[in-house]
C-alpha cells in the first residue's frame, strides 16, 4: 500500500532533482509561482510512495486532498459491468482529485499506480494554511487547478463527442445490416420457392393430361393412381412454398418491428441458416445445423428479428473472413441447452468455421468498433461490435470468442431462457 511521508529538509534538498525532471508541473498547478512560493507549498504537503498496483484513492472516498505526481504514472479506473477500465492515464506533473478537492465530494473513481510512483499530497487544511498565510499563492494554486479542469472537461467532452459520433455511426450500420438481411432472406426465399413451385407446375400439368385422358374415357385405375401421386407431389411442393413464404414473413416482421416473442429457437435457428444457404453455395460454404435439443426444450422468449441478424451477421463474417476466396469450407451452427455446472440456465449458440482463425492481438480487438483486417474485403469493422451490442443489450447474453492462427474461428452465445423487454 502507498506510504505517506511529510515533507522533510532532506526531501526539501532532493526537490531541485525532482523539479528538474518537472518541468510539467511548472506550466501546470506551480504556473505564475516563484521558487519561494513553490517551497512554501511542498513544505506544506506530504509526500506519497506507491508500487505499480497499490490503490492510491478509492471511489468514494472523502475529497479532502489534491494531488501531484512527482513520478511515475497513475490510472484513474471504475468498475463497469463488474469489470474495472481505465478512463485516464496520467504522467508525471500532472494533477488529480481536483474535482472532489473543489466541491469537497467523495471521489467519484479509484486512482491505481501504474508504476512506482512518488505523489504530492496537498491537503485540505494545507491549503487553508496557505490561503491564511499568502493569500495570493492559493488564488494562483487554485485558479490553476481550475484550469486543469476546464481542460480535462474539454478533453472529456471531446471523446463523450467522439463516442457519440461512433454510436451514431453502429446504429446507421446495424440499419443498414438489417435491411440487407431483409435483402438477403428475399434473395433466399426467391431462390428457394422456384423448386418447389417449379415441381408444382409440372404436377399440375400432368393432372390436367390425365384428366383430358379420364374425360375422354380413356384409362383406369393406372390413370387415376398417377393422378393421386400427382396430386400428392403437388400439394407436398405446395405446402413446401407455403412454409418458406411463413418464414419470410416470420423473420422479416420480427425484424422490421422488433417484437418480443416465444419461439422455438431450433426451429428459428433452421429458418434462418436456410435463408443463408443460397449464399452458402455461391461461396461454396458447407454449412451444418448441429442440434443438441431434445423434445421441445427449445422454447425461448426473445427477439426473433434480432437473433436472425446475429446469426446472418456471423455467418457473413464467415464467408468474408474464414478461407480463402472461391475455395469455400466447413461452418457449424451448434444450438442447446446451456448445462454447464448441471443445471440449465438457458441456450448456447456456436458458429465456428476451420479456416484461417486469428491472432490472440486480433482477438482482442475483434469486438473493437471499426477494427477490421479486410477492409480491402468491404469490411467495416462493425459487424461483429453490432453483434456483442445486440447480444448483450437486446438479448441480454454473453459473448465470447476461441480461436488461433490456422485452427478457425468460434464465436460462443449464451442466451437466457427469458428476455425481458426493453421498454
Amino acid at each position: 500500500m502507498p506510504i505517506a511521508v511529510p515533507i522533510t529538509p532532506l526531501l526539501r534538498a532532493r526537490w531541485d532533482d525532482v523539479d528538474k525532471a518537472l518541468g510539467k508541473a511548472r506550466a501546470g498547478l506551480f504556473c505564475g509561482l516563484s521558487e519561494d512560493e513553490r517551497q512554501q507549498v511542498i513544505s506544506a504537503g506530504t509526500l506519497l510512495c506507491a508500487q505499480s498496483g497499490d490503490i492510491v484513492l478509492r471511489e468514494g472516498d472523502a475529497g479532502n486532498n489534491l494531488f501531484l505526481i512527482l513520478s511515475g504514472s497513475v490510472a484513474v479506473r471504475r468498475f463497469v459491468n463488474d469489470a474495472p477500465r481505465d478512463l485516464l492515464t496520467l504522467q508525471a506533473g500532472q494533477i488529480f482529485g481536483e474535482l472532489a478537492f473543489l466541491g469537497g465530494v467523495p471521489r467519484t473513481a479509484d486512482v491505481v499506480a501504474n508504476t512506482e510512483a512518488t505523489i504530492l499530497v496537498l491537503s485540505r487544511d494545507a491549503f487553508l494554511r496557505i490561503s491564511d498565510a499568502a493569500p495570493t499563492t492559493a488564488f494562483v494554486i487554485m485558479f490553476n487547478v481550475a484550469l486543469a479542469l476546464c481542460q480535462r472537461l474539454a478533453t472529456a467532452t471531446d471523446v463523450q463527442t467522439d463516442v457519440l459520433a461512433r454510436s451514431e455511426k453502429m446504429k446507421a450500420q446495424q440499419e443498414i445490416d438489417r435491411r440487407r438481411t431483409l435483402s438477403q432472406m428475399v434473395a433466399g426465399v426467391a431462390h428457394e420457392i422456384n423448386t418447389p413451385l417449379g415441381i408444382a407446375n409440372h404436377a399440375a400439368s400432368i393432372v390436367s393430361e390425365l384428366a383430358r385422358d379420364v374425360a375422354a374415357g380413356r384409362g383406369g385405375r393406372e390413370t387415376l393412381d398417377d393422378i393421386m401421386a400427382a396430386c400428392r407431389l403437388l400439394q407436398d411442393n405446395v405446402a413446401r412454398a407455403d412454409r418458406l413464404v411463413q418464414t419470410f414473413k416470420t423473420l422479416s416482421v420480427s425484424q422490421a418491428v422488433d417484437e418480443l416473442a416465444m419461439v422455438h429457437l431450433s426451429q428459428l435457428t433452421r429458418d434462418t441458416v436456410d435463408l443463408y444457404r443460397l449464399k452458402a453455395r455461391s461461396s461454396k460454404l458447407v454449412l451444418t445445423v448441429l442440434d443438441r435439443f431434445h423434445g421441445d426444450d427449445d422454447e425461448w422468449q426473445g427477439y426473433p428479428g434480432h437473433y436472425a441478424q446475429i446469426l446472418l451477421n456471423l455467418l457473413t463474417n464467415v464467408d468474408r473472413y474464414a478461407y480463402p476466396e472461391e475455395t469455400g469450407g466447413a461452418v457449424e451452427i451448434e444450438i442447446g441447452r446451456d448445462d454447464r455446472n448441471g443445471a440449465s440456465q438457458g441456450f448456447l449458440l456456436v458458429v465456428r468455421d476451420f479456416g484461417r482463425g486469428v491472432s490472440e492481438a486480433e482477438s482482442d480487438r475483434i469486438f473493437e468498433p471499426f477494427y477490421t483486417t479486410g477492409r480491402n474485403k468491404g469490411g467495416t469493422g462493425l459487424g461483429l461490435p453490432i453483434v456483442k451490442n445486440l447480444v448483450e443489450e437486446s438479448l441480454k447474453g454473453k459473448i465470447a470468442v476461441r480461436s488461433k492462427p490456422g485452427e478457425g474461428f468460434e464465436i460462443r452465445i449464451e442466451l437466457p431462457r427469458l428476455v425481458q423487454s426493453a421498454l
